[in-house]
């Protein structure tokens, strides 16, 4: 028997001899070259010797010890019979184990009593009180077996669907894999979802990381881990248990109380109060029912915001009304309750149009907020682990487990008692004589026995006899093996041709959440060849701590290791990867951000075919988000990689649009490749906050310009309710406001959308469907002033004449303004980076006063050329009359009646 390391070791040798033996049954699979990764020095982490030999600070940091789990109150509720059998004999209940025989040289009889002392101690200080109670439902392990084999248990462990592949590779897969031990005697079914939730909580380590999954996943998993605990609940009496039982139903509502009379389509149990489980956007319902823990005696207020109806009951009482068709609102309820559970039912249903749905609480001690899932129950049958029974603790027995506990030394591995630490010799005291203890070839009573192989035992005498050795410096890219080694990382990731799901077989277990054509890319796990020189250190620490998400189409998750895994190799990556001298970022200017929206817009590159933007999804296949890039990506990686990806990720489906460094668009920057490449970076750098790429926004009922305008008059976001919008086939687009003569808005690509009129109720305003949009001046366009530096009104006599159609069936606005008759002709001219619409007005009649436009308002700049910056957004020009005056935050021109004048607008 030998410690099962194949997880732990993959990256180093042992992942040969594993290759070895599959292809020996016939497997063929690719070997990857080995490391320099030293097995002894492995070992002396995974085994976690430096917690009784104590060693520098120095080494300790390169060991990176393992760590046990914690005890006491920090730690997990287990069963005692588990414990039990565990104790006497830890290799028995799970082969391989890296915990040691403490008990190898008692008798049998003194190994049972001894075990069941110790077992009265450890339950003694675990949790106060029960676990919490997790229903019997079969349905949750179906779920629960799906996540298993996609999400990224199966990187480690033994997979349990065989799928396409070949019955040796399945025996391959789960002979190779890191064993779980028999679960459904060990955990009640609550305490092994806090395990899956937060498993860096119990074991520090970070061996185990946590895979992101919600209470609903994590109940879900642990059911479907335990399924051999639905046996025993079957004899089992209903209890509380987590979660609301959910219902939902399929047809046109109107009032609440007609789901009571429904056939549901669909049901389960939930942890929280949602509207996400209705299947369609309109004509559902979804009914909650269950329990409610009430914490504490005393006032409850509760509240449902919804569109359309919902209500909630509480103790059969009708608390909060809020029933019936309407939009968005808020209704309240107040009751008097009692600690413990009591019957808590919510309704709520939805018509046409969008919906909302949210329910909080506020109660004595807390304010309003969600409904936490630990209140949430229904009665079922629980789990109940595998051969459970009665026990109950023996105080002379916890008192000599204490004893026990003590004598053997375990808290020096485990945290979590008051119970002092035995020190045995320094680590650098040892040598490979050494071998009266642990490692001897006969481990005496007095000593902990671990089941290593011979070899491994070798091994480490050999790391333990030049131990001094590890406290010398160490070059950062082995640090890094060492680490990727330990977290397993290998088995996901592939480094400098070591490790990946290919070379454990496991390629077929890796998959996708969509439909979409992406490869191997789009399903296993990037490279992590050169990755330190690749990502900024900040997006490296995201990464490595809180498993942040940046391929949505891959099922398998990114783990979180923790904050202290994640400090001991986040600087290492840096240190091993990045270039002595990187070329710095280049200066960013307003045309290159402008020319970089350009190349990966429909008119460019069309980096959006496949990348998407914030909530934009991409034209084809979704690759990664281009609103992310510049928060993750070097500039120095960036600008090498985009001439050539193959390069530095061999396989990519990411084309080159430069091949062999000459542009493919030759239309912006003359082609030039470094340019074009500083351009699109300077568009990324604006992350979510940059402008939309043209050609990604997409309406259910577009309008389009093709060859003439489109007009459309309706309610347009920031043009009011008379507005009329213009979109032409030179890609800008206007919004006029015919309420107050003004034109009120100008944008880009996209014009419209027209869906929210022509469908369901038709109310609200329709914002604008492109991007680089300008806002122009509210209230009139057009007033007489007393003095150049007059307020401006906020009314003036104006009345909207129409509109008339050119040869081109351009729209030329008519309009008056007191006696003087306004035409305002607008005429589109496109520029190699910015849009230009130029304002021809003719005025008539005579004015009863000086007549002044009001062009804009905001940080009005004047140019040396002559031309107006307005917010660093906006520039005019007055070509051919006019004398533009800055008032304050205004910018005016005195018009001469008759008369006429030309404003040039370029953005």
């Amino acid at each position: 028997m030998f410690v099962a390391l194949r997880c732990v070791l993959r990256a180093a040798f042992p992942v040969v001899l594993l290759i070895a033996q599959a292809q020996a049954e016939g497997v063929e699979l690719p070997a990857p070259r080995a490391t320099g990764v030293d097995e002894g020095e492995i070992l002396l982490g995974e085994l976690n010797c430096l917690a009784c030999h104590s060693a520098p600070e120095a080494i300790s940091r390169r060991i990176n010890s393992r760590g046990a789990p914690k005890l006491g109150t920090d730690g997990l509720r287990l069963t005692p019979h588990w414990l039990r059998d565990w104790l006497s004999d830890p290799g028995k209940i799970k082969p391989g184990t890296l915990m040691p025989h403490a008990f190898h040289g008692l008798t049998p009889a003194q190994r049972s009593e001894t075990a069941e002392e110790l077992t009265q101690f450890l339950v003694s200080i675990q949790p106060a009180g029960p676990a919490a109670g997790v229903s019997a439902d079969a349905s949750r392990v179906e779920k629960g077996g799906r996540l298993f084999n996609t999400v990224g248990c199966v990187a480690c462990h033994a997979p349990t669907e065989r799928g396409d592949v070949s019955p040796k590779v399945f025996a391959a897969a789960q002979t190779n894999a890191v064993p779980m031990g028999d679960l459904a005697r060990k955990y009640p079914a609550a305490e092994l979802v806090r395990f899956l939730r937060e498993p860096v909580v119990f074991r520090p380590g970070g061996r185990m990381p946590a895979l992101g999954l919600s209470e609903t996943e994590a109940t879900d998993l642990a059911t479907f881990l335990l399924r051999d605990q639905l046996t025993a609940a079957s004899n089992s009496l209903a209890a509380p248990v987590a979660g609301l039982k959910w219902q939902y139903y399929e047809g046109d509502f109107t009032r609440c109380a007609e789901l009571e009379s429904a056939t549901s389509t669909a049901s389960g149990v939930t942890d929280e109060l949602t509207g996400k489980l209705a299947k369609r956007d309109g004509n559902f319902g979804l009914r909650f029912t269950g329990l409610l823990e009430i914490p504490t005696d005393g006032e409850y207020e509760f509240s449902t915001t919804s569109d359309d109806g919902s209500q909630l009951f509480v103790s059969g009482n009708l608390v909060v009304d809020n029933d019936g068709e309407h939009g968005t609102a808020t209704k309240r309820g107040k009751i008097t309750l009692s600690r413990g559970p009591v019957p808590f039912e919510v309704r709520f249903f939805q018509r046409a149009g969008g919906f909302e749905f949210a329910v909080q609480w506020a109660g004595p001690g807390f304010v309003r907020g969600p409904i936490p899932a630990s209140a949430l129950k229904h009665e079922a049958r629980p789990m109940l682990p595998v051969g459970q029974s009665n026990f109950a603790l023996d105080p002379t027995k916890v008192a000599a487990g204490r004893e026990w506990f003590a004598k053997l030394n375990c808290a020096a591995c485990h945290s979590g008692t008051d119970i002092p630490v035995r020190s045995a010799r320094p680590l650098l005291e040892l040598t490979s004589a050494s071998a009266g203890g642990c490692l001897a070839d006969a481990v005496p009573a007095s000593a902990p026995r671990y089941d290593i192989s011979p070899p491994q035992r070798q091994a480490l005498r050999k790391t333990v006899a030049a131990a001094n050795q590890l406290a010398g410096p160490i070059p950062p890219s082995t640090l890094v093996e060492l680490t990727l080694t330990r977290l397993n990382c290998y088995a996901c990731h592939s480094r400098d041709g070591v490790g990946g799901p290919a070379a454990s077989g496991r390629t077929d277990w890796f998959r996708m959440t969509t439909e979409a054509d992406l490869g191997d890319e789009g399903r296993i796990p990037p490279l992590l060849t050169g990755v330190g020189a690749k990502l900024k250190p900040a997006w490296l620490t995201e990464v490595l701590e809180r498993g942040t998400k940046v391929r949505p189409y891959m099922a398998t998750r990114m783990p979180q290791f923790g904050t202290v895994q994640a400090k001991a190799l986040q600087p290492a990556l840096l240190a091993a990867d990045r270039p002595a001298s990187p070329q710095p970022e280049p200066a960013s200017t307003d045309r290159a951000i402008k020319l970089g929206w350009k190349l990966v817009g429909r008119d460019g590159l069309s980096c959006i075919a496949c990348h998407t933007f914030t909530t934009y999804g991409s034209a084809g296949i979704p690759a990664l988000g281009l609103d992310t890039m510049y928060q993750r990506l070097e500039w120095d990686w960036f600008r090498r990689y985009l001439p050539d990806p193959a390069a530095l990720r061999p396989g990519t489906r990411m084309p080159t649009f430069w091949p062999e460094g000459h542009a493919a668009n030759r239309d912006i920057l003359g082609g030039d490749t470094q340019a074009q490449i500083q351009a699109i970076w300077a568009y990324l750098a604006g992350g979510a906050k940059a402008e939309v790429p043209a050609g990604l926004v997409r309406g259910r009922k577009e309008l389009v310009a093709e060859t003439e305008p489109v007009i459309y008059r309706n309610f347009i976001e920031g043009a009011g309710a008379r507005a009329i919008g213009v979109g032409y086939p030179e890609h800008a687009n206007l919004a006029f406001d015919a309420e107050n003569l003004r034109l009120a808005l100008l944008w880009q690509g996209s014009f419209i959308d027209a869906s929210r009129h022509s469908t369901d109720r038709g109310v609200g305003f329709e914002p604008p469907l492109g991007d680089h949009r300008i806002a122009l001046p509210g209230g009139p366009a057009f007033a007489v002033l007393g003095s150049p530096e007059a307020p401006w009104p906020k009314a003036t006599d104006q009345r909207f004449l129409g509109y008339r159609l050119d040869a081109g069936r351009r729209p030329t606005f008519q309009y008056s303004v007191g006696p003087v008759a306004v035409t305002e002709a607008i005429l589109p001219r496109p520029g190699e980076v910015d849009m230009t619409v130029v304002r021809n007005f003719t005025f008539a009649g005579k004015s009863s006063g000086a007549l002044w436009f009001r062009a804009a308002v905001g940080k009005v700049e004047q140019q040396p050329n002559g031309t107006f910056r307005v917010d660093d957004k906006l520039s005019l020009r007055f070509p051919g009359g006019g004398e533009p005056k800055i008032v304050g935050s205004e910018l005016r021109v005195q018009i001469s009646v008759p008369g006429n004048l030309t404003v040039e607008m370029t953005w």
